[in-house]
């Protein structure tokens, strides 16, 4: 029996692993025809994980990065197969251009698309937000093609990629010099043509923005009919990396916890959760997961980012593990405005203190731990385990690339803070005690020729 048209939803996937897998079968299951966008080069990979029938109507693009290619050939394999999609789920950040392009060429509209959009386009979410009286921070948007176009803000100011993917490029911009530094850095890596999608040109404009001092913390939820539901808050660290214009902050690590959870904690939880669902409300989440990273300031809250996606790395884990909610599980049915399988409820686990891995320098990994139960040095701690990236093994160059690159996480459950400063101590502590070699990854001599 023939599907309706207007039964099949499709997805992107940029990496062909289990998630990719998840997703496929959580949209199946809700009644659709999934239909994968992905790389050509995952033709195999297609295959293999998802099975004949994705890879009989997977739509394969030549570069997934490029929007106008990438638009063109989902249109032409669609009006080639007479096929009129429900919508179009996204969950990688770096696609997010080729996404709305692809919607906005095949006029495809739905629900969360724009939700979506006010999300995913930094200027746009700070617009709103600032109309809605919930920012304060001036903005602009800078061409970096036109040298004769340089920020007006005061520095330090904080500039970022319009549609950029976590903290690729984010830089903190303290002088003229760091400026031009960091103008022909990103200019180098963009293409510089003028597209327009939602109202701004991706590939050569970037946002610039007052940097706001404060305590970063996350949100992790959904929304659903228009109600806000908080799965788990946070508390991050980040330190400052001054030069490195591809990643100029790094996470070291932080807390997730169940709100209201802390002891003399409550009253900023309470703070927190009445400016998220503003917030939510301002960007029009009805339904939908997300990922909102904020700053407490002296006076104010301000909006560092707001992903209409779970977390990525183990922050899905981490909240599951909190509230009883896997997010990844939830967000084809929220996306598709579906009732949600699972709401927040307290667990045994009321938090989760993690601290992240990074390599040390250009290197090789002689050994790895694998995933375990570990001793730490911070006392009166419950179960500590060690979560290394899962592609890593003996003989993998790290470090070579500049930018984000995660070796693993610590966690330890059942954490307690006696205050954010004695927190952030434990957190560091944590973190350079995994990063010695030798505690969970063994380095050969960076000097060594590891790729011979």
């Amino acid at each position: 029996m023939a599907l309706p048209a207007s039964n099949f939803v499709a997805m992107t996937s940029s990496v062909v692993r289990e998630p990719t897998k998840a997703l496929f079968n959580a949209i199946g299951g809700l009644g659709y025809t999934p239909i994968v966008i992905t790389r050509e080069s995952n033709r195999e990979g297609i295959g293999s994980v998802l099975g004949p029938q994705a890879l009989d109507t997977a739509i394969f693009c030549r570069d997934l990065n490029d929007p106008l290619s990438t638009s063109a050939q989902v249109e032409k394999a669609l009006q080639g197969r007479d096929l009129h999609l429900q919508s179009l789920i996204n969950v990688v950040d770096l696609l997010t251009p080729s996404m709305l392009m692809t919607c906005d060429r095949i006029g495809l509209s739905f629900p969360f698309l724009e939700t979506y959009k006010q999300c995913r386009t930094k200027s746009r979410a700070r617009a709103v937000l600032r109309s809605a009286d919930l920012s304060s921070l001036q903005f602009e948007l800078i061409d970096l093609f036109d040298d004769a176009r340089t920020p007006s803000l005061t520095y330090p100011f904080v500039a970022k990629p319009i549609m950029g993917a976590g903290s690729a490029f984010v830089y903190r911009v303290s002088d003229a010099g760091q400026w031009s530094g960091y103008r022909d850095a990103l200019r180098n890596e963009m293409t510089g043509t003028d597209e327009q999608i939602d109202g701004v040109q991706p590939f050569r404009q970037i946002m610039v923005e007052e940097f706001a001092r404060g305590q970063m913390f996350q949100v992790d939820g959904f929304c659903f009919e228009g109600k806000l539901h908080v799965c788990g808050l946070g508390l991050k660290f980040h330190e400052v990396i001054d030069g490195c214009f591809k990643q100029g902050f790094r996470e070291v690590g932080g807390i997730q916890y169940r709100p209201f959870s802390i002891p003399d904690h409550a009253a900023t939880d309470l703070k927190i959760v009445n400016w998220a669902d503003r917030v939510c409300g301002a960007l029009g989440f009805r339904y939908g997961t997300f990922h909102l990273e904020g700053m407490l300031c002296s006076n104010s809250i301000e909006l560092v980012e707001m992903n209409p996606r779970p977390g990525g790395s183990e922050v899905v884990p981490i909240v599951e593990a909190i509230s009883g909610v896997n997010l990844s599980r939830q967000l084809p049915r929220l996306w598709m405005e579906k009732a949600p399988t699972q709401f927040p409820e307290p667990t045994e686990t009321h938090s989760v203190l993690y601290a992240i891995l990074y390599p040390p320098k250009p290197t090789t990994i002689r050994a790895i731990q694998p995933a375990a139960r570990i001793n730490t040095p911070l006392p009166d701690t419950a179960e500590a385990r060690w979560l290394p990236e899962k592609s890593l093994k003996a003989g993998s160059p790290v470090g070579e690339a500049e930018g984000e690159e995660y070796l693993g996480e610590v966690h330890i459950s059942g954490y307690m803070p006696t205050d954010t400063a004695a927190l952030r101590r434990d957190v560091e502590r944590l973190a350079r005690w995994a990063s010695q070699d030798g505690h969970l990854i063994e380095f050969d001599d960076p000097d060594s020729t590891h790729d011979q």
